[in-house]
């Protein structure tokens, strides 16, 4: 889940994806809403994925969508209409924020009563988003292999997006934006993401790390 410029964006042409037609059922079976108008986008040149959750649209950089079959597609789309179904842009900043008002308000009472309160406040504000990040990512995963049925196919999409990062890192592919990076720390690894769908799909939520 990566906010991104749409100016580059292509509304119309969605040939990269390989059934749009099970894609939107898909998104119908989970009850998510998307834009009547533009539900879906394609990124040229783009190794990630995008979804606006104010206007509820879901943008898949064309790189990444020729590197995937049809199915491996549909366990991304699905990854993707969990974070809009679950709501977890506002739940992150919700609870996130709402620590952070509690811990500002007691170190100010008992503690540091001036500035100071606000910002160590913001040491427990940073590490519940990134821990929340996490947590939502996991349950994602689990979300989309319970909607799609397809276990194999979504461990296959999470292999090939550890590749790409690999050829990213290694200078083989461009490198990852500024905001990919920061997405990055709000993301499980892809190995523990792929071993906890392998071996705990359902304790996606005891280890964030």
């Amino acid at each position: 889940m990566i906010f991104i410029d749409e100016k580059n964006v292509e509304w119309q042409n969605l040939k990269a994806m390989k059934n749009i037609a099970a894609i939107k059922d898909l998104a119908n079976n989970m009850k998510v809403k998307l834009d009547e108008e533009k539900p879906f986008g394609i990124k040229p040149d783009w190794y990630s994925t995008s979804i606006n959750v104010y206007k509820k649209h879901v943008i898949f950089g064309e790189t990444l969508l020729d590197d995937l079959n049809e199915d491996e597609q549909k366990n991304l789309a699905a990854h993707e209409f969990s974070h809009l179904k679950y709501h977890h842009f506002y739940w992150i900043i919700i609870v996130s924020f709402g620590i952070y008002a509690i811990v500002s308000l007691v170190l100010a009472k008992y503690v540091f009563p001036n500035e100071l309160s606000l910002f160590i406040g913001l040491i427990p504000l940073f590490a519940m988003f990134i821990m929340i990040g996490k947590w939502q990512e996991y349950q994602a995963d689990m979300k989309a292999v319970s909607f799609t049925k397809d276990k194999k196919s979504m461990l296959s999409l999470l292999d090939k997006l550890y590749q790409m990062k690999t050829k990213q890192d290694a200078g083989k592919l461009p490198p990852p934006t500024i905001m990919e990076r920061v997405s990055r720390i709000l993301h499980p690894s892809l190995v523990n993401r792929i071993r906890r769908i392998e071996k705990q799909p359902n304790l996606w939520f005891l280890n964030p790390f």
